[in-house]
């Protein structure tokens, strides 16, 4: 198991001693991107789903085109991963069409890519996202949603 150190991280003289480590990099707080690209062993991007769901609590759907862009330099180091785009509380026809066609169009691969599962999903597709990828997410949703 790889333990990633959630940023940001401040103040800049601890995040230089975690050099050679793990991150995850929220698309909501990207502060600490570059360094970690520069510094970390490996790096996850993350959507900020959680973030986003938490700041507007009625959306369902979010503007990802940012977030493509953004997720671009990550991938660029083949050890590096990023979450693909979900929606919290979403049907599973929404999640998929994330994941399988949007995420598909968008990026063109689903290589260093992992989708969210959400715990108000059922299991089955949890099975097809787990026989199509490499790594899958779990994510609060439904009645608990929120974490805590």
């Amino acid at each position: 198991m790889i333990h990633y150190h959630g940023t940001p991280i401040t103040p800049k003289s601890v995040i230089q001693t975690l050099a050679g480590k793990h991150f995850l990099i929220p698309f909501a707080r990207p502060e600490n991107l570059e360094w970690c690209l520069e510094n970390g062993q490996s790096n996850v991007g993350d959507n900020s789903a959680f973030t986003l769901r938490r700041l507007n609590p009625g959306a369902f759907t979010y503007v990802w085109d940012a977030y493509y862009q953004w997720v671009r330099p990550i991938l660029s180091y083949p050890q590096n991963w990023v979450i693909i785009p979900d929606v919290i509380g979403g049907t599973e026809a929404a999640n998929d069409e994330l994941v399988y066609s949007r995420w598909k169009k968008e990026m063109g691969s689903f290589r260093q890519a992992a989708p969210v599962w959400h715990i108000h999903e059922s299991f089955d597709r949890l099975e097809r996202l787990v026989q199509s990828f490499e790594r899958v997410c779990f994510g609060s949703s439904g009645e608990k949603w929120q974490i805590g």
